[in-house]
């Protein structure tokens, strides 16, 4: 818990040494505030669509593997 909250303190308040690390929020925001939760939901949509991805990955791997003796080491990662 305390890296998901470094993650969204990041992304909230990004650190001047990562100037480049998130597009710029769109003009009509009206103050610093609004653009930090603009980026946590532009980072949310981001993990929502990769898990997604790795649902669907995870989904043709189990179909491929079907029958097979697998270990838990061979199952495919999440994204992080």
């Amino acid at each position: 818990m305390r890296r998901f909250r470094r993650i969204i303190q990041d992304t909230t308040t990004p650190r001047r040494h990562h100037p480049n690390k998130f597009p710029a929020p769109p003009r009509r925001l009206a103050n610093e505030d609004e653009a930090g939760t603009w980026r946590v939901q532009c980072l949310l949509l981001n993990a929502e669509v990769r898990y997604a991805l790795y649902l669907r990955l995870l989904n043709e791997w189990v179909i491929a593997n079907k029958g097979k003796e697998v270990t838990a080491d061979s199952w495919p990662l999440p994204p992080w």
